[in-house]
């Protein structure tokens, strides 16, 4: 009697690993398209929501940006990667992990199936945004006229999210008429809260 208690305490022990694993997996499997799990996108949202109080909104592009975190060489990107790491190493021994995933997910621009917040204070670009950036679009100027309410445009990497850790990298940028920076930022997903870890500044207009 012992012995199947025991065996079946033993299948159901492996049993509610595997099933623990096969969800863990489902979770972590890239959506449609998008190259996005459900947690990425989940604490992507809480990192780009910016609510304003007079209805303003940032305008966030649906594709991703990898530019900044290249160089024009080998030996420029090592560069640029060896100073994300001086500034994210120190504050989390698994930063460095997490800084070598963001270069292997973002070998390629891919577009990013994000809807529109405006109560989170951000919208997704249809392209009317970034059209005022091509030659006679009209540039920041018509950006005002058009959208008063438009502050920054929004843009990002492909982001990696180990929910083994918690922790949560990515490369963001925002620009404005006046000024613009970019930074890869190390977050950590505690409850739900977002914890900031580190910021590495990679250029400021």
């Amino acid at each position: 009697m012992k012995k199947k208690i025991a065996s079946a305490l033993f299948i159901l022990v492996c049993g509610g690993l595997a099933v623990s694993a096969l969800m863990h997996m489902m979770d972590d499997a890239e959506g449609p398209g998008d190259g996005l799990s459900e947690s990425e996108t989940r604490v992507l949202t809480q990192v780009i929501a910016h609510p304003y109080p007079d209805g303003g909104y940032n305008v966030v592009s649906p594709r991703t940006v990898i530019a900044p975190l290249w160089g024009h060489d080998a030996r420029s990107t090592e560069a640029r990667k060896q100073t994300i790491l001086a500034a994210l190493a120190p504050k989390d021994p698994a930063a460095a992990s997490m800084v070598e995933r963001l270069y292997q997910r973002n070998n390629a621009s891919v577009h990013l199936a994000l809807k529109s917040q405006p109560d989170k204070g951000y919208i997704v670009d249809d392209g009317r945004y970034e059209a005022l950036f091509q030659p006679d679009g009209g540039g920041w100027a018509k950006w005002r006229t058009a959208y008063p309410k438009a502050r920054e445009y929004i843009r990002f990497s492909r982001p990696v999210y180990d929910p083994r850790t918690g922790l949560f990298i990515i490369y963001i940028e925002g620009r404005d008429a006046a000024s613009g920076a970019g930074v890869v930022k190390l977050l950590k997903d505690d409850h739900g809260k977002l914890i900031t870890i580190g910021v590495a500044p990679l250029w400021k207009l």
